[in-house]
């Protein structure tokens, strides 16, 4: 900080705005933190060892999560049948009809941006009867 008091006291300092602001952002950098260094995540390993790495703490890591996920546990099935089950709804797996595609298109919000495929919900909202007619039997 003593270096930018420096700068401060410079004669020309309200001549020069430019360096004003120069300066200006570079102390906010320091109090933001945007230019400190983040020390590297350190793990540690079942017999307490640090990872000095990045690919020995990416072991560490999978080692972890190897353990997490494939534990033995022991399962009590009657625990399992008092959870309530819920309706299945077997029309999930089926091809939607053009009904169901037409109404799913006039739902869609407007004015959004494309996803990858560039296409717009505002395209398909505009699209004429014999391209939505293409459209659900491309889906179909």
């Amino acid at each position: 900080m003593f270096h930018y008091a420096q700068k401060c006291k410079r004669i020309d300092f309200n001549l020069s705005p430019k360096s004003t602001w120069d300066i200006f952002f570079e102390i906010c950098k320091g109090y933001q933190g945007h230019h400190k260094r983040k020390a590297p995540k350190q793990f540690q390993d079942t017999e307490g060892n640090v990872g000095t790495s990045d690919g020995h703490n990416a072991d560490i890591i999978a080692e972890y999560f190897t353990n997490i996920f494939n534990q033995e546990v022991q399962v009590d099935e009657n625990e399992i049948n008092r959870i309530p089950q819920r309706p299945t709804d077997d029309n999930l797996g089926m091809t939607p009809t053009y009904d169901e595609i037409k109404k799913t298109i006039s739902k869609m919000t407007s004015e959004k941006a494309p996803g990858t495929s560039g296409t717009t919900t505002d395209m398909l909202k505009n699209l004429p009867q014999n391209a939505k007619c293409l459209l659900a039997e491309l889906i179909q």
